[in-house]
């Protein structure tokens, strides 16, 4: 069976079909990109949620991505970012403690100490991540 050959019109649709099919993948992948992959610095709102439901992990990570989008010196959120600080210090803290690592252990018991220091009103949570970690 031989090959029909394209007439300038059917080539040129194919042509438009592979540009319109790249296109599309390209648009899909950035709306995925903007989704899923980009972070926005996060508000009062979703730290004050994090904290009344005890979302300490969720805390930390909402304070590592106002890092990264540089929104670490506002002032009404110093007090969330020390309770998510204090979390971390003493989540690793205690690993460490377990692992038998005493010199990496007092590191971040000191780090802990000095993140419950800033906790300010929100000091109370110190003892709630203490016992969620079954630090003594």
């Amino acid at each position: 069976m031989r090959k029909k050959k394209l007439t300038k019109t059917e080539f040129g649709m194919n042509v438009v079909i592979v540009i319109l099919s790249v296109g599309l993948v390209m648009a899909a992948c950035w709306m995925v990109f903007n989704l899923v992959l980009v972070k926005y610095p996060m508000g009062e709102q979703s730290f004050a949620y994090d904290l009344r439901e005890e979302k300490y992990l969720q805390l930390v990570t909402d304070y590592r991505i106002n890092r990264h989008e540089g929104e670490e010196d506002k002032k009404e959120l110093q007090e969330y970012y020390a309770v998510a600080e204090y979390f971390r210090t003493a989540s690793l803290y205690h690993a460490y403690e377990e692992a038998e690592n005493y010199e990496m252990s007092e590191m971040y018991k000191q780090k802990a100490k000095h993140a419950a220091q800033n906790m300010g009103d929100f000091a109370d949570f110190k003892e709630k991540i203490d016992l969620k970690l079954g630090i003594r």
